[in-house]
């Protein structure tokens, strides 16, 4: 029974670090990006119905992002995509 209880809350990604995302048809299957601030300082991004919530260290609390916030951001950083294994 913990094994079933255990594996139930497991989960498998993937970080695409070969491929930069572009545009936000891109991010369509992911679960959460990484956006990498000249090489510095990394920023997550995770999902949060139709927009996404900004996760950095350096802020006090989470922010939420509208989608065509982060596109701008796909210009200036690189962004990658965290994607679940099925």
């Amino acid at each position: 029974m913990m094994r079933l209880i255990r594996n139930h809350f497991l989960f498998r990604w993937t970080l695409r670090l070969d491929e930069l995302l572009r545009t936000l048809q891109e991010a369509e299957g992911a679960i959460s990006l990484l956006q990498n601030k000249e090489n510095r300082h990394w920023v997550a991004y995770r999902r949060a119905g139709h927009s996404w919530l900004k996760l950095d260290s350096l802020a006090d609390r989470p922010q939420e992002y509208p989608e065509a916030r982060l596109f701008e951001s796909f210009t200036k950083y690189p962004t990658y995509a965290v994607l679940l294994q099925e």
